[in-house]
């Protein structure tokens, strides 16, 4: 049935999905793209105040950090993103309060029992990441010891900034998380920095935003609960919690150790050039591929505002619809993200020397993942169409087998090609972690990627960036007149494309959520 011979409910039911994610998808962007210029800017100054050798001792203590932060989340993040909007279509109004204490008080204690461990074995660990460099390992231990007294924080907070997405705003997650958060972060670090301070003051400034973001989110996280449990009818009575617990978790726990295996290759590169080579090129690694994680808070823009509607129509069965958001969504990844991660591929040598000149030699680094992100974004937000599919142990497995490939590669790349060897084995993980959910989604889900908006979105994003980003690479050099020449034609080429073919990447929809402020609240899908 084609979308003119519709009957009108089923064009309203696909309105009203899509500018719910449009409008979650808009805030996100806006967020996105702060917390981006903001992580970026924190390494800027990093790097370009300390030494090679000291902010690699800080990006090897923070990659840590992340990794346990994630592993103490258990993947309650992603099990309240679900289960709240579940819950609710389902009548559960009752159980939706009673599922965060489900989710945050296990979070928080994981976070207290790995604080205490990598506390007491910060010395150790400073020293397999610095290969066994002391001059190096010193600065490392005492960033793991600080940063362990936040990590409770830093793992519930998370979980409470998820839960938050669940009752379908992005407003807390925009604006304490990927901005205020991220602002206070940056300026801290800055200060500190600036001012000669040692690891000690760079850690506690950059580990004290961390609390202030937790505070905020609870009180937000309450009004929310209240708002829910005053407008909306239960329909039946709570469930036992001893039953709750069993739900939830039977869920979030494939997906905790999910978590950890995603978050571990994300940052094992760092910590892995550190332990094999030394500080300064696990300095030089991070700061390649900051360009890249800067990047990936835009493609998060769209996944974190896609989970809830998607968990609303999996659960009620509309297969129809969630393809129709599927397809839509990963038409705006691309439109979003393509344009930054071709301009990364095509003038990685001239944008590395914004930390300094010798930063270059990560080039090869930011060009292959810069390259294997096309193929990640191409496919769309697969892994949360999977995950809200109730496929988690199948996610779980996904990650397993990509963060192997990450281990084993780097063994034996690192070794012998250096931080390009690095930057095979995150790619190679990338793609077997993109590939394996697109098969899986297709035949479990019934769903695909493959838009009316597909071929606009990539196509004009090859044409206007890449195809000129080459000539001019090829003519000019990578010099900052070709790359402002780039930015000003490709990005005026672009813009017309995308407006003549509008309606194919629903482009008036995406934009019309960032104009206006005013809208009908989304209700919960009625199931089938």
């Amino acid at each position: 049935m084609t979308a003119v011979d519709e009957p009108a409910p089923a064009l309203r039911d696909r309105a009203d999905d899509l500018k719910m994610v449009a409008r979650g998808g808009s805030l996100n962007f806006i967020g996105a793209v702060a917390n981006g210029l903001f992580q970026f800017a924190l390494v800027v100054v990093v790097t370009r105040s300390l030494t090679k050798s000291a902010s690699g001792a800080f990006f090897e203590a923070i990659a840590l950090f992340l990794i346990l932060s994630n592993t103490a989340e258990l993947g309650a993040d992603t099990g309240l993103t679900r289960m709240i909007p579940s819950y609710r279509v389902s009548g559960r109004v009752a159980d939706v309060r009673r599922s965060l204490r489900v989710g945050l008080v296990p979070s928080f204690a994981a976070g207290v029992l790995l604080a205490a461990v990598s506390f007491a074995l910060a010395s150790p660990l400073a020293s397999i990441f610095t290969n066994h460099r002391h001059e190096d390992a010193g600065a490392v231990a005492t960033y793991i010891r600080v940063l362990a007294v936040f990590l409770p924080l830093s793992s519930a907070y998370t979980v409470a900034v998820a839960a938050t997405r669940g009752f379908g705003t992005m407003v807390p997650n925009a604006l304490v998380d990927r901005i205020g958060k991220s602002a206070a972060q940056t300026l801290a670090v800055a200060v500190v920095v600036l001012a000669g301070g040692g690891s000690f003051a760079v850690a506690v400034s950059w580990s004290l935003p961390i609390g202030i973001a937790f505070v905020v989110t609870l009180l937000w996280l309450g009004r929310l609960v209240h708002r829910v449990e005053r407008r909306e009818q239960a329909t039946k009575p709570a469930t036992e919690i001893g039953k709750l617990y069993r739900e939830f978790w039977i869920f979030t726990a494939p997906r905790g150790l999910t978590g950890v295996f995603q978050v571990t290759t994300l940052w094992v590169g760092t910590l892995l050039v550190g332990s094999l080579m030394d500080t300064a090129h696990a300095s030089i690694y991070t700061a390649s591929t900051r360009y890249l994680v800067a990047g990936s808070v835009v493609n998060m823009a769209v996944i974190q505002a896609i989970g809830p509607k998607l968990s609303e129509l999996l659960t009620a069965g509309a297969r129809e619809r969630t393809q129709d958001v599927y397809q839509v969504a990963t038409a705006w990844l691309i439109t979003m993200a393509w344009p930054m991660y071709i301009g990364l591929a095509v003038f990685a040598p001239l944008l590395l020397k914004v930390f300094k000149p010798q930063y270059v030699s990560g080039t090869s680094s930011l060009e292959i993942l810069a390259v294997t992100m096309l193929v990640a974004t191409g496919v769309g937000p697969v892994d949360m169409v999977l995950l809200m599919g109730g496929r988690s142990f199948w996610n779980l497995f996904n990650v397993i087998v990509a963060l192997s490939v990450n281990l084993a590669l780097s063994f034996l790349l690192i070794p012998r090609i250096g931080i390009a060897g690095a930057a095979v084995a995150w790619a190679a993980s990338i793609l077997v972690n993109n590939v394996a959910p697109l098969l899986e989604v297709r035949a479990f889900l019934k769903v695909h990627p493959v838009g009316r908006g597909f071929p606009v979105a990539a196509g004009a994003a090859l044409v206007c960036y890449g195809v000129l980003g080459m000539l001019l690479r090829v003519t000019m050099g990578t010099t900052i007149p070709a790359l402002v020449i780039c930015i000003v034609f490709g990005t005026a080429g672009y813009a017309w494309l995308l407006w003549k073919f509008r309606d194919r990447v629903e482009l008036v929809l995406l934009g019309g959520t960032l104009k206006s402020r005013r809208r009908r609240r989304a209700q919960p899908v009625a199931t089938t």
